[in-house]
């Protein structure tokens, strides 16, 4: 196991503080540097739109209203750290062990992890952060078409 059983423990205890969801967060991040790029940058835009500083991970506790509230969410395609967030703002991390798989590997990949966060995303963000994200996919689109010409213009020139 990823997550030791004993770790359960730590969850329990700051629910007990009066959290509604509780999220373990790995002590030592053993994930490449872009990895931890995309979850930073994840992190950042939940905080922008929630002023919630969280860490999600698949190791989580949370009450029984919320688990309630999931069940009753109609989405169609339900992303449940989506709408957790949709549900509560009274969630806390808590410092758990994380290990490295001992078997297989993980299906996620940096574009499946971008996949994911697009299905997320708009759980949470609000409209004029996805303006704002928008207008800078413009911007670099723009950007990097300008650079890839003026290479072109400057190769082509000689």
């Amino acid at each position: 196991m990823q997550n030791p059983p004993k770790e359960v423990i730590k969850l329990i205890h700051k629910i007990n503080e009066g959290y509604d969801v509780v999220i373990g967060t790995r002590i030592v991040y053993n994930q490449s540097w872009l990895r931890k790029l995309v979850s930073y940058l994840h992190q950042m835009l939940v905080f922008m739109s929630t002023k919630q500083r969280v860490s999600f991970s698949n190791f989580l506790i949370m009450r029984s209203v919320i688990v309630k509230m999931l069940i009753e969410d109609q989405t169609p395609n339900p992303i449940i750290q989506g709408l957790i967030l949709k549900s509560t703002s009274n969630i806390a991390n808590t410092l758990i062990e994380h290990h490295k798989r001992k078997h297989g590997n993980s299906n996620y990949n940096i574009v499946k992890l971008f996949m994911h966060w697009l299905r997320v995303s708009p759980y949470y963000i609000s409209l004029s952060v996805r303006y704002s994200l928008f207008l800078l996919m413009i911007m670099v689109t723009v950007g990097l078409a300008a650079s890839v010409y003026l290479l072109v213009e400057h190769f082509l020139s000689r």
